[in-house]
């Protein structure tokens, strides 16, 4: 094995680093998240909540819409679920007090949409976050649907976080 001095190696290792670090920002641009939390009631989006289309008074369309669902994560206080999305037609409800959020893509995977009682939310930290109202319950449901099947189904206690990853696919 050769030895290299200290000066090669850092010389060879920086454009190494910063390629590696240009994919990974490369591919966090790519990801739109949609991640609802409990411990009173939180929507993120990784696009700003005023770029989604209002279709109806409960409907809003994702401003992205030829990205596709890859994945939904349903983190319970528990242990957690990955649900893989190849393409395929979505469907995430998550109940809060009675009040269902159903994210649901078109058969391919693409075209995401939010239905609920828009109202029922106000402004959170930043103009990516949403928070209900009344933060004095929890999520009591998630239900994972894939091409129409349930492919899982909870009803948590507290705790809970739903990833739905919204993302390009070369």
């Amino acid at each position: 094995m050769k030895n290299i001095s200290r000066a090669q190696f850092l010389s060879s290792a920086a454009p190494l680093l910063t390629m590696a670090a240009s994919s990974r920002l490369t591919a966090q641009d790519r990801d739109t998240p949609i991640i609802i939390t409990d411990g009173s009631l939180k929507m993120r989006s990784a696009v700003r909540w005023a770029e989604f289309a209002a279709e109806t008074s409960r409907r809003r369309r994702h401003p992205n819409a030829g990205r596709r669902v890859a994945r939904v994560d349903v983190t319970l206080a528990g242990g957690s679920t990955s649900v893989l999305f190849t393409g395929q037609q979505c469907e995430v409800r998550v109940t809060y007090k009675g009040m269902d959020i159903v994210v649901t893509s078109n058969p391919s995977g693409r075209n995401l949409k939010i239905e609920t009682d828009w109202d029922a939310f106000k402004s959170g930290a930043t103009e990516n976050d949403l928070e209900h109202s009344d933060a004095s319950s929890h999520i009591s449901r998630v239900v994972v649907k894939r091409n129409g099947n349930v492919v899982a189904d909870a009803s948590p206690n507290g705790g809970t976080t739903v990833t739905i990853s919204y993302r390009d696919r070369e």
